[in-house]
């Protein structure tokens, strides 16, 4: 009997209009600004997981919001903050100029008190996102997915 009343419900266009929804309202979204100038706003996330490959078993993403550039460095997934600030200068700065805004999880080695003087001394804006919050960092997430998939089918991760 449930299932011919559910049935019912399903295909009752009148039931369908007037059911009340049980589901909670989702929070509006605030998007992060857009950039107006590449290389200026960028999101930085790690895949980790990865086999040891050179003495690396993971990869810091780093994308830049304006143009959706992508930097893929080698790296350990325990990468300390002088690590990371290493990262950011040699594989960012110097390639591309000063930041303005990061966007990361929280990871320690990109809220550290290290980093966090760094980027106040740089005048760099630090936003830390939730993790796998695709609302926050979606687009690292998403690249980070699709290296993943490259991964997945050239060397068989």
């Amino acid at each position: 009997m449930k299932k011919d009343i559910k049935m019912y419900v399903v295909g009752c266009e009148t039931c369908q209009r007037t059911k009340s929804s049980n589901q909670a309202k989702a929070a509006p979204l605030h998007p992060n600004t857009i950039p107006t100038e590449p290389w200026t706003h960028i999101s930085v996330d790690m895949v980790t997981g990865l086999p040891d490959s050179n003495g690396y078993d993971a990869l810091l993403v780093v994308v830049d919001r304006f143009s959706k550039a992508i930097i893929l460095v080698p790296c350990n997934k325990d990468l300390s903050a002088e690590g990371w600030a290493r990262i950011l200068r040699d594989h960012v700065y110097t390639q591309h100029g000063m930041l303005q805004v990061v966007i990361s999880d929280r990871r320690p080695q990109f809220v550290s008190k290290f980093m966090t003087e760094l980027y106040r001394m740089l005048n760099i804006k630090q936003n830390a996102s939730t993790a796998f919050h695709l609302q926050t960092d979606g687009q690292t997430e998403c690249v980070n997915q699709e290296v993943e998939k490259y991964l997945q089918i050239f060397v068989n991760f």
